[in-house]
C-alpha cells in the first residue's frame, strides 16, 4: 500500500542450493541463496491469490493453515492505511491514485517535488525552481498539507542557493506556518533548518544557531513521523557542522542513530554510522572509529545488508592487522 514499487529480493528455493548453502554455513565467506527481484505489488498480489486458493482447498480437505485469516490480515492492513491516510494525513506522498482531481493534485504535486530534486542533483537549480512555484500555484485546491509544506521549504532551499534570501525567507515561514498549524512537529523542525541556513548564508551565525537548537527541540518531541524526524537530525547536523565544533555534528548523527533504530530503519542507521566511523578516522579517533564500525556490523549482519557488512569486515580486519603489526608496547596501550 505504502511503496507497491519497492523491490523485494525473493528466495528461490531449489533443493541442490540449499544443500550448497547448508554445506557452507560455516564458511566465512558462503554463497547467499539465489535471489530475483519484483516489485512489492507483485509479491502481495502472488499471496493474495495463494490464501485465496489455500482457503478455496480447506473447504474441500481442511487444513491446519487458516488461510482466511491470512486475507483477513490484508483486508485488515488495507483499511489501517486507509484510515489513518484519510484522517491522520500520514504518507501523502505514496498515496495511490483514486478517482477525483483531489487525488491527481495531490499525486502531482509529489511528482513535482520529486522533479525538483532531481533537477537539484544535476544542478539546474532556476528550472527546479519553476518546477516548484509551478506545483505552489494550485496550492489552493490541494489537501495534501505535508507535500505543499514540504514544496515551500524545498524552493526556499533553491532561493537560498540562488541568493534570494529574502524570498527564501517569506517561504520558509509560510511553511512554518502551515505545518505548525497543522501540529506537524517534524515539519516545523525541518523548516527551522531551512531558516538556519538562510541566516547562515547571512553570516548571523547566532541566529543560525538558535533556529538549529528550536528545530532539534521540535524534531525531539515528534512522536508520529519519526523517521522523518531522524532525518531532520541528520540535516541539523550538516549545519552543526558548519557552526562547530565537530564534537556537536558527532553527537546529533549519534541520536540519529538511535532514531532511525526506533522507527525500525536499521539500514539507514548503518549508512550513519560508517558516515560516523570516517570521520572519527579523519578526526585520528581510531578507537572511536572501531567501535562505530562494530556496532554497524552488528547491525547489518542482523538485516543481511551484505554490501555493509562486507565493507565493514574489511575494514576492522584492516584495523586489526595495523594493530597486530604494532610494537608490544604500542598494542598494550
Amino acid at each position: 500500500m505504502l511503496f507497491p514499487l519497492n523491490e523485494i529480493r525473493v528466495v528461490i528455493l531449489h533443493p541442490f542450493t540449499v544443500l550448497l548453502w547448508l554445506g557452507s554455513i560455516f564458511l566465512q565467506n558462503r554463497p547467499e541463496l539465489p535471489k530475483i527481484g519484483m516489485s512489492a505489488l507483485y509479491v502481495l498480489l502472488f499471496y493474495v491469490i495463494y490464501n485465496f486458493m489455500g482457503a478455496l482447498m480447506g473447504i474441500i480437505s481442511p487444513s491446519r493453515v487458516d488461510s482466511v485469516a491470512h486475507l483477513g490480515g490484508f483486508l485488515g492492513g488495507y483499511l489501517i492505511v486507509l484510515i489513518l491516510r484519510s484522517r491522520f494525513g500520514l504518507w501523502p506522498d505514496t498515496t495511490m491514485e483514486t478517482d477525483g482531481p483531489t487525488a491527481s493534485l495531490r499525486t502531482g504535486l509529489a511528482d513535482r517535488r520529486a522533479e525538483a530534486e532531481r533537477l537539484q542533483a544535476v544542478g539546474n537549480w532556476a528550472e527546479a525552481r519553476e518546477t516548484l512555484e509551478a506545483a505552489l500555484k494550485q496550492d489552493e485546491l490541494n489537501e495534501d498539507v505535508r507535500s505543499s509544506v514540504s514544496a515551500h521549504l524545498q524552493l526556499a532551499e533553491v532561493l537560498a542557493h540562488q541568493g534570494e534570501l529574502d524570498v527564501a525567507a517569506e517561504h520558509v515561514a509560510a511553511g512554518r506556518a502551515l505545518a505548525q498549524a497543522h501540529e506537524y512537529s517534524d515539519l516545523v523542525a525541518h523548516a527551522d533548518l531551512v531558516a538556519g541556513h538562510v541566516a547562515y548564508q547571512t553570516n548571523d551565525a547566532a541566529g543560525a544557531g538558535r533556529l538549529l537548537q528550536r528545530a532539534l527541540e521540535w524534531a525531539r518531541a515528534e512522536t508520529i513521523h519519526v523517521l522523518l524526524a531522524a532525518q531532520t537530525v541528520l540535516v541539523a547536523a550538516e549545519l552543526a557542522d558548519r557552526l562547530g565544533p565537530a564534537e556537536q555534528g558527532l553527537a546529533l548523527r549519534r541520536e540519529a542513530v538511535q532514531m532511525l533504530i526506533q522507527a525500525r530503519d536499521r539500514r539507514s542507521a548503518v549508512d550513519v554510522l560508517i558516515e560516523i566511523g570516517e570521520r572519527l578516522a579523519a578526526a585520528g579517533d581510531t578507537a572511536g572509529a572501531y567501535a562505530a564500525r562494530r556496532e554497524g556490523l552488528r547491525h547489518a549482519r542482523a538485516i543481511y545488508y551484505l554490501d555493509a557488512v562486507e565493507r565493514l569486515t574489511a575494514e576492522l580486519t584492516a584495523r586489526r592487522a595495523s594493530i597486530g603489526h604494532q610494537a608490544p608496547d604500542s598494542r598494550r596501550e
